[in-house]
């Protein structure tokens, strides 16, 4: 009765060890004749140097569901220099293991390896295919924010890619592209939003539960998408409202400029030959120059005096006779 305990610890050690030894994702870290603690490591086929950013984050976010999920004793993260490294360990004297924790923490095991392994098998692809769409500015830097990721990129309108400098106004007017642009891949669980320094971001890449497995059908299916609601919002109201009320803006600002610098050049002009006549309900005699606008191309259009005289006359005669003009 003293040792059934013992013997019931070493037999799940026994269990949990062939458990690992049976998943290909697992690396042993410790002998197999080593019962008391046993040392393992998230692994996956084909992984190189580059993707140990990948494997770290994913250790972590495996040992996060374990503990959700399973057994918040279950296994620990070894630490190194008071850094999480990737290496987990299961100690026989401080856990109580059950069997079912055990099958339930190699599983999730099994399906982050497939889903990390399946992100770095189509990462060229998937991030090719980003670059070659238009309008998609990709950001590398904010990879090493979430680096689970394959691709970080932003929806930037033609409009206001022709811009010299985006104001405070074009970028809330571009996060709120891309958070629609993330509205409408919702139901791909592969797409998630990031914002950095002011800025939204959307990103590709595998889910943190690791539910997202790329497969060939899977990731030609995220490209289609990604395509074609890319195009829907280039033509969308929203999108064409925000562009169409920046450049009334913009045309205002240059009239504003124009007009200032008209101003500047005729300091004498009367304030009267500033204002443009429309039709023949008000006349001013001036010998000056009056001004117009068009809104179209943003630009005042100068009319001499001439020129403006002739137009009242023929506006004159086109009118219809007055009563007094009859007698």
């Amino acid at each position: 009765n003293v040792l059934q305990p013992i013997t019931q610890k070493l037999q799940m050690a026994r269990y949990l060890l062939a458990q690992l030894q049976g998943c290909e994702y697992v690396q042993l870290l410790t002998e197999p004749s080593n019962l008391l603690k046993i040392r393992f490591r998230l692994v996956v086929p084909g992984a190189t140097s580059t993707d140990e950013n990948h494997l770290v984050s994913a250790s972590r976010l495996v040992s996060r569901n374990i503990v959700q999920t399973c057994s918040p004793t279950l296994f620990q993260l070894v630490c190194v220099d008071g850094q999480q490294t990737r290496d987990f360990e299961w100690s026989l004297l401080w856990n109580e293991t059950e069997q079912a924790d055990v099958d339930l923490a190699v599983g999730l095991i099994t399906q982050c390896g497939r889903a990390i392994q399946s992100t770095i098998e189509k990462s060229p692809e998937l991030s090719n295919a980003v670059k070659s769409i238009n309008n998609l500015i990709v950001e590398p830097r904010a990879l090493e924010l979430f680096p689970l990721s394959i691709a970080c990129f932003r929806y930037v309108p033609s409009f206001y890619l022709s811009l010299d400098k985006l104001e405070t106004n074009h970028i809330e007017d571009v996060n709120a592209i891309n958070l629609k642009l993330l509205e409408l891949l919702k139901p791909t669980s592969c797409f998630s939003t990031l914002k950095s320094s002011g800025q939204v971001f959307v990103v590709l890449g595998c889910s943190p539960y690791f539910n997202t497995i790329f497969t060939p059908d899977y990731t030609e299916a995220t490209i289609s998408a990604l395509r074609a609601n890319v195009e829907v919002l280039e033509n969308s109201p929203d999108v064409v409202a925000r562009i169409e009320a920046e450049v009334t803006k913009r045309g205002i600002k240059v009239a504003e400029q124009q007009l200032k610098e008209m101003q500047q050049e005729s300091k004498q002009q009367s304030v009267f030959s500033m204002i443009p006549i429309i039709g023949n309900w008000w006349s001013v005699p001036s010998n000056e120059d009056s001004l117009s606008f068009d809104l179209r191309t943003s630009k005042f259009k100068r009319q001499d005096a001439y020129t403006h005289k002739q137009e009242m006359e023929e506006e004159a005669k086109a009118a219809p006779p007055t009563p007094a003009s009859r007698k």
